[in-house]
């Protein structure tokens, strides 16, 4: 069954319609919920239809969202000319009628979204319900969901957590501190480093949207109702949003890494999306966007290591204010406070020294400078930094805490253990917080897949609420428990301070995620360039020269030159590390079109590639290096004189710029221009046009 015919099928089966007689609960509004939005292809989604009881409905779907208003008949979330009536009948008398619609038992289904909306008449009134968004896949939904980016609307009412392994988002009623819904928005994203979703409410409380680097889409969702009101399409690659809504239209801001700008979507009428033509950015590698109080915007760069200003109304390729080096910071987040941007960083010592700083700098807003920083080593892996007037909140998500200070004084006021308590317990992973009001504080963790409400209305020490559990099982994923298999330790430990015996309050100044920010390079380059990890168990030699081919023992020499608390491993962290990363898959490119399909130039650039370029020569598929038994090293005299360094494998080469062992190729492009005809890679591709070395980088990308 192909997948037309399959979505053919869902419009056509057979609903089973139930409701009982038990006394009236009349509802004012009607409303759709579903039990599972996760809907394993061949099983039904079970759906409740509420409002007062003898209401007559009629059941409608789509895959195709849209935001509709209809006035007094409420908003149509379905894209008109577009839905199917798959069901009817009439509200019981407990005010609420259960719904099944079958999904097929066809792989052409796994991964598409149907979007359910009912429309319920009550005494000659109709009005529709909100839009409930199901997708149909080929497993049960499962944890870990990887919750890595949360929002709040304005009113401090709702918060919304981007989940990067399920492509979903959570609402969590920020007044009750408990799980509202589940609603699936898009593919995973977990098979691409760095590029975490992200999702930011709008000024005005109207729309949440999610960014999501592996989709072709942004999705927006209608924040009174929960419903999906739009897939608006984007380019893959999408990193970061921000809001200026003083301007007309009012716009969204989006980060795009594939097209190296920043997209600017906006709202023309209620419920209409639009956009402007997209700013190109001169620093390559955007990330996180802030908006400044003069209407500039800041972007952070992770390939060349810089922030940008950039005037959004200036004639294209005439917007750039200023940029502003970062030479030994990779710029994770911004924040603007004031008449400053706070930025957190990890600050790259040296070589053979220590290690380095976690630390938030200071960028004076006027003078577009570095004035200082905040915050130094007081906890590790800075992520992320919120700001709301009173307080300034710091995630630190290698040790597990979140630094509070005075948004005033920036004097450190807490720091807040936002895990378990109690000696050798394990270590939080928080990756992301936002202020609901002035009161609370919430933060979403990473590995644990949990919200934990940190209470700001006494204090410090500020107290802590129960954990908001996100998972699937209904509880917080807990490493060090004996319920995880060994990788999935392997990876906590990968993050967390404690693979080094740190702790909340006694804080390493690295974890292994602090330069392989979810296995790849994360530029951070003080004369070496940190390899890609992808493929850690076919991949061999190690490191810059090869000189290893023993992961256990770079495992545990890790441990030793990077740790600073001393003592020995413990609980066999390194045996479940080795596990972890010997299972590391390269990333899937954002560089590909739908259903994984090279384009034209990319095909070309095989041709290349295995052609007259000579790649092939050092770089053998499926891992992209040299066979076995000659690996492209130096190590133990073993060398084909191309190189003195190990050749990293290609797959995933697009999300690890900058390249060459020491960093200084910005580009796949420099690569093959830099120090030519003497290097090798110039030297193969010497008399190569320019519409060809696009066409071999459009193949890399696709790695």
């Amino acid at each position: 069954m192909n997948r037309t015919s399959a979505l053919m099928k869902v419009a056509q089966v057979i609903v089973m319609i139930a409701w009982t007689s038990s006394p009236a609960l009349a509802a004012e509004t009607p409303k759709l919920s579903v039990i599972n939005p996760f809907v394993p292809i061949g099983t039904s989604a079970t759906f409740t239809i509420t409002g007062a009881p003898g209401s007559s409905f009629a059941a409608i779907l789509s895959t195709q969202p849209a935001e509709v208003p209809l006035g007094a008949r409420g908003t149509l979330f379905l894209k008109p000319g577009t839905t199917t009536t798959f069901a009817s009948g009439t509200i019981g008398g407990d005010g609420s009628a259960p719904v099944q619609l079958a999904i097929p038992n066809s792989s052409s289904l796994n991964g598409v979204i149907f979007y359910v909306q009912a429309l319920v008449t009550t005494s000659g009134q109709s009005r529709f319900t909100n839009a409930v968004p199901i997708r149909a896949q080929s497993k049960p939904a499962a944890d870990p969901r990887v919750p890595l980016a949360i929002a709040a609307a304005p009113d401090g009412t709702k918060a919304y957590v981007a989940h990067q392994l399920d492509g979903s988002v959570t609402v969590i009623d920020a007044a009750a501190d408990v799980k509202m819904a589940d609603l699936p928005v898009g593919p995973s994203a977990r098979a691409i480093p760095h590029r975490a979703m992200d999702v930011a409410v709008d000024p005005e409380g109207r729309h949440a949207f999610i960014a999501n680097a592996a989709a072709a889409a942004l999705t927006i969702i209608d924040v009174a109702t929960d419903s999906v009101a739009a897939q608006f399409p984007v380019p893959k690659g999408c990193r970061r949003i921000a809001f200026d809504f003083s301007v007309s239209p009012k716009r969204v801001y989006v980060t795009n890494e594939v097209t190296n700008s920043i997209l600017v979507i906006t709202e023309t009428t209620p419920g209409s999306f639009g956009n402007l033509d997209p700013i190109p950015l001169q620093g390559l590698g955007p990330g996180p966007i802030a908006v400044l109080p003069n209407g500039l915007l800041m972007v952070g760069h992770r390939t060349t290591l810089e922030l940008e200003v950039v005037d959004p109304d200036a004639a294209p390729g005439s917007g750039t204010v200023a940029r502003i080096p970062l030479p030994k910071n990779l710029p994770v987040d911004i924040a603007v406070s004031g008449g400053e941007a706070l930025v957190p960083t990890f600050t790259v010592i040296g070589m053979g020294g220590p290690d380095g700083v976690n630390q938030v700098l200071r960028v004076d807003l006027s003078s577009y400078q570095v004035t200082g920083a905040l915050f130094d080593d007081q906890g590790t892996d800075y992520k992320r930094v919120a700001v709301n007037g009173t307080f300034t909140a710091v995630v630190a998500s290698g040790s597990g805490v979140v630094l509070l200070a005075d948004s005033s004084t920036d004097r450190l006021l807490d720091r807040v253990d936002v895990g378990e308590t109690g000696s050798g317990s394990p270590t939080a992973t928080p990756r992301d917080a936002v202020f609901i009001g002035r009161t609370k504080l919430y933060v979403v963790d990473h590995f644990r897949d949990t919200v934990r409400p940190v209470f700001l209305g006494s204090g410090p020490p500020f107290a802590l609420g129960p954990e908001i559990a996100l998972a699937h099982s209904g509880l917080p994923r807990l490493p060090l428990s004996g319920q995880l298999s060994p990788a999935e330790e392997g990876e906590w430990f990968f993050r967390s301070v404690q693979f080094f015996n740190g702790g909340p309050f006694n804080p390493n100044p690295v974890t292994c995620q602090t330069c392989h920010t979810d296995g790849a390079s994360d530029n951070i380059t003080v004369g070496r360039q940190p390899q890609p990890m992808f493929g850690l168990g076919s991949t061999g030699p190690y490191f810059w020269q090869g000189t290893s081919t023993n992961l256990l023992g770079i495992i545990r020499g890790t441990f030793t030159h990077h740790g600073k608390i001393g003592g020995t491993i413990m609980n066999n962290a390194d045996f479940r590390m080795q596990s972890f990363l010997s299972t590391f898959a390269a990333p899937t490119s954002v560089y590909l079109g739908p259903n994984g399909v090279m384009s034209s130039a990319a095909q070309a650039g095989k041709a290349l590639f295995e052609g007259a370029g000579g790649c092939t020569t050092c770089h053998a598929a499926p891992n992209f290096i040299p066979l076995p038994p000659n690996p492209l090293t130096i190590s133990g005299g073993v060398g084909t004189g191309l190189a003195p360094v190990n050749v990293p494998t290609l797959r995933g080469v697009w999300a690890t710029a900058p390249y060459l062992h020491d960093g200084r190729a910005a580009t796949l492009r420099e690569v093959f221009l830099h120090d030519a005809p003497a290097d090798v890679h110039s030297n193969l591709t010497q008399g190569f046009t320019d519409a060809e070395l696009d066409q071999l980088v459009a193949y890399l990308n696709s790695l």
